[in-house]
C-alpha cells in the first residue's frame, strides 16, 4: 500500500557542506556523504509523493552544567560570528523540520538548507 506522501528530514552541519580548517575533515566527510545520500534519496521517490531534505546547523546554543568565565569568553566570541547575534536554539530546529514536513513545502525536495544564523551563505 503506498502512503504517496512522505517527508524524510535529515540533521547535518555546516561542515558537511563547507570545508573548515579546525581538524574535522574525516566529520565533514561523513556529514557529506549523509548529504548526498538525500539528494539521491530526494529523487529516487519524488515520484511516491515523498520528499528527502537535509538542514545543515550552524552554531548552536548548548546547555552546560559546567564552565566558568572561560566558557562564557567562548561562546561571546562564537555568537560574535554569528550576523543575527544569537546561537541556534533547538527551537529554530524545530520550525525548520515542522515546515519541512508541511504541505507547505510539499515542492521542496533534494535540498540542503542552511541553518545558521547567516554564518555561512550561498
Amino acid at each position: 500500500m503506498r502512503a504517496d506522501l512522505g517527508r524524510v528530514i535529515t540533521i547535518s552541519l555546516g561542515s558537511g557542506t563547507h570545508g573548515q580548517n579546525i581538524g574535522v575533515s574525516l566529520y565533514g566527510a561523513g556529514k557529506g556523504a549523509g548529504i548526498s545520500f538525500m539528494r539521491h534519496l530526494a529523487l529516487e521517490c519524488a515520484r511516491d509523493g515523498v520528499t528527502a531534505n537535509t538542514l545543515a546547523l550552524g552554531l548552536m546554543l548548548r546547555e552546560q552544567s559546567t564552565g566558568g568565565e572561560e566558557s562564557r569568553t567562548v561562546t561571546a566570541s562564537l555568537v560574535s560570528n554569528v550576523p543575527v547575534g544569537r546561537l541556534g536554539t533547538g527551537d529554530d530546529v524545530g520550525y525548520a523540520c515542522v515546515y519541512l514536513a508541511s504541505d507547505e513545502a510539499s515542492w521542496l525536495t533534494g535540498q540542503t538548507i542552511s541553518l545558521n544564523g547567516g554564518s555561512i551563505t550561498a
